[in-house]
């Protein structure tokens, strides 16, 4: 069993409903960890090898919205989710972004973001 994070992105955010239900019927659980508004500390904090000119396009995409952050669980979650992640692009990207949720890309990459997702969230819970 292995685990993912994801969260959606703002073009992902009116389709979440949907998204959870695939990610269901292929089999995995999720929890959701919270929610998170990305600003531009936590976006070059989680992205940390982002060229500026993309962060800036980040800053500009993520700009006060709230998403909500899960973990998903299952056998070989992570290789699974790349796949589907690509066919969730395909079916709701349409005329939008593309960039429809994230998820996680390796354990080490699993283990790195949560960490700072599960901080994020609960320091905004605290104030």
């Amino acid at each position: 069993m292995e685990s993912s994070l994801v969260f959606l992105k703002p073009d992902g955010l009116s389709f979440e409903e949907d998204i959870l239900k695939l990610v269901c019927l292929q089999g995995f659980s999720f929890s959701k960890l919270g929610q998170v508004v990305f600003d531009e500390v936590l976006i070059r904090y989680f992205y940390p090898e982002l060229p500026e000119h993309i962060v800036q396009k980040c800053i500009k995409y993520f700009y006060q919205k709230n998403l909500p952050v899960y973990t998903v669980s299952g056998v070989n979650a992570i290789g699974e989710l790349m796949l589907l992640k690509s066919s969730i692009r395909q079916i709701y990207g349409a005329g939008r972004t593309g960039e429809i949720l994230h998820s996680t890309s390796s354990v080490q990459d699993f283990q790195r973001e949560y960490f700072i997702m599960y901080n994020c969230i609960n320091v905004n819970r605290v104030r």
